[in-house]
């Protein structure tokens, strides 16, 4: 198989991508895939840079990345704003999977190369039906989507443009140092704020000043926002 990255890649199975999904977490993965044939059903397929993983409008399953990085984006060319970055162990696609509405209307793209391997929806669905554990881990995730989904919109209602930044920041994925990527431009930031520039740079110098935040380049150390 191609390696992702042209330098060997890791070494992470498809049994092991399957069994870092959060609808086995504190589960007896092997019991499960005995039962359900998981390992088998499940596919796995490797994209170079830059290539689609996943297209707008729906999902065969519900993907990892067993390799290597992906990005959800939204829109085309000038437009496309990067939403999150995906790595190894990252799944996707799991809110808009059962979706009866209209379908989603971002893509995932290949950055530098990655593999996939994707739980087919029969499975699944499957999983869901006869084991109550894979439910409440499934409908647990959502439900943390949900919250996340609504410090969001509270960050592009929020009234000025410091509280609007300020519910944004606190919305991100941090590590345990603290650190968040705020994954697009200042620029493009702004946009999404329906903020100026000149706003953005305000309030941010204006949390940092208060010792809410740490500035290096476009990585921000949140302390309490």
């Amino acid at each position: 198989m191609r390696q992702p990255n042209g330098k060997g890649g890791s070494n992470v199975t498809k049994e092991e991508a399957l069994k870092s999904l959060f609808i086995f977490e504190g589960g007896d993965f092997s019991a499960l895939d005995k039962k359900y044939h998981i390992i088998s059903s499940a596919c796995e397929q490797t994209y170079g840079d830059g290539e689609t993983v996943l297209r707008a409008g729906g999902s065969p399953g519900l993907p990892v990345i067993a390799e290597g990085r992906a990005q959800i984006v939204s829109g085309e060319g000038s437009r496309c704003a990067v939403l999150r970055s995906l790595s190894e162990g990252d799944s996707f696609g799991a809110a808009s999977l059962f979706a009866k509405g209209e379908a989603h209307r971002t893509a995932v793209k290949s950055v530098g190369g990655c593999r996939v391997v994707t739980l087919p929806k029969g499975t699944l669905m499957t999983l869901i039906k006869e084991e109550p554990n894979c439910a409440v881990a499934y409908i647990s995730f959502l439900s943390d989507r949900i919250s996340f989904l609504n410090r969001k919109i509270t960050a592009f209602t929020a009234g000025s443009a410091e509280a609007k930044l300020s519910a944004y920041l606190s919305g991100l994925e941090r590590g345990a140092d603290g650190a968040v990527s705020t994954e697009v431009s200042y620029i493009k930031l702004a946009q999404m704020l329906g903020i100026s520039r000149a706003s953005l740079y305000r309030s941010l110098d204006s949390l940092e000043a208060e010792g809410l935040i740490e500035r290096r380049g476009r990585t921000l150390y949140i302390k309490e926002v």
